[in-house]
C-alpha cells in the first residue's frame, strides 16, 4: 500500500506471474528488497507535483523460452544494464494468452530515477554547476540597473550557474543502447537454442527485419513526457496533482465532521 495516497495497486488478473524479484545495488538499504518499502521510499522522498517515480521497461520474450531461461536471461540483462549502473530494478515475468490463443510471455522492470548515496540515501537528481570565465573563475550575475553584483534575500551573492543531471540515466542514446543489448541478447540466446527468430532493436522505417525488442517508459505523476521517447521506447508519467486534491477534499471532509461533533457534544 502506498503511504502516500493509501492506495493498494495489484497486478492485472489476467496475467500469471511466472516470476518476480528486486535487485539492489550494493550501496541500497537491505529493506529496499521489500517492494512495499522500497517503493514507498521512493514515493517520499520526492517532493514536487511532477516529479519521475521510476522508469518502467516492458518487453516480450520468445515464447519458446522456458519459465526458468526466462529468469536467468532476465536477471542477468537487468544486473548488466541496470543495477551495475546504480538503479535499483524491480521486474516481473508474465505469461498471459489472448481471446485468440496466443501467449505473450513477457516481462515488466521498474527501475529507480534517483541515484543513492554511497549511505544508502537518496541522491540529488540534478546537480548545479557554475559557469567559469576565461581564468576559471566564477562569473557574477550583474543587476543591470545598480551595476552591482545581485544578492539573495539572504545578502548571499549570486553566480551564474546551470543545472546537469547526477547521472546519464536520462540520456536518450541510453534507449537505443538498452534496446540493442535486449535484442543481442535473445538474439544470442535463440542461436544456442536453434530458435529461428531474431530480435530486431531499430524502430521500423530504419529496417524492415525482425521484431522490436521493448518499450520503456517513465512513471512520473501525471502526463505524458518525452525524456526517452523514440517509437518503441515511450516516456509518460503520472504526477500527484489529483492525488493531492483527492487528499485536500478528504481533509476538508474529516475538518467539517469534527466541527459536526465538537458542536453537537
Amino acid at each position: 500500500m502506498s503511504e502516500y495516497n493509501g492506495q493498494t495497486y495489484r497486478p492485472k488478473y489476467h496475467e500469471a506471474l511466472v516470476h518476480s524479484e528486486i535487485t539492489l545495488p550494493p550501496n541500497a538499504p537491505k529493506e529496499y528488497a521489500d517492494r512495499a518499502t522500497l517503493w514507498n521510499a521512493v514515493e517520499l522522498s520526492e517532493k514536487g507535483q511532477k516529479s519521475q517515480l521510476a522508469r518502467m521497461l516492458k518487453a516480450s520474450l520468445p515464447n519458446e523460452w522456458s519459465y526458468e531461461l526466462a529468469e536467468e536471461v532476465v536477471r542477468d540483462y537487468v544486473q548488466r544494464n541496470f543495477v551495475d549502473k546504480g538503479m535499483c530494478a524491480d521486474r516481473a515475468i508474465h505469461d498471459s494468452e489472448n481471446d485468440k490463443g496466443q501467449r505473450n510471455l513477457h516481462i515488466h522492470v521498474l527501475l529507480t530515477m534517483r541515484p543513492l548515496t554511497e549511505n544508502g540515501e537518496w541522491g540529488a537528481k540534478q546537480k548545479k554547476i557554475y559557469d567559469l570565465d576565461e581564468n576559471g573563475e566564477k562569473i557574477p550575475v550583474i543587476d543591470k540597473k545598480t551595476g552591482q553584483q545581485k544578492v539573495d534575500k539572504r545578502n548571499r551573492k549570486q553566480w551564474k550557474c546551470h543545472t546537469a543531471n547526477s547521472t546519464y540515466w536520462n540520456s536518450k542514446e541510453n534507449a537505443k543502447m538498452w534496446r540493442k543489448d535486449l535484442a543481442d541478447t535473445i538474439n544470442a540466446t535463440n542461436d544456442q537454442l536453434g530458435i529461428a527468430v531474431q530480435r530486431e532493436y531499430r524502430p521500423r522505417g530504419e529496417t524492415s527485419i525482425g521484431k522490436s525488442s521493448g518499450t520503456i517508459c517513465c512513471w512520473n505523476r501525471q502526463k505524458k513526457c518525452s525524456c526517452l521517447q523514440s517509437r518503441n521506447f515511450t516516456a509518460h508519467s503520472t504526477q500527484r496533482t489529483k492525488v493531492r486534491r483527492l487528499k485536500i477534499r478528504r481533509s476538508a471532509v474529516n475538518n467539517a465532521s469534527k466541527l459536526a461533533w465538537k458542536s453537537w457534544k
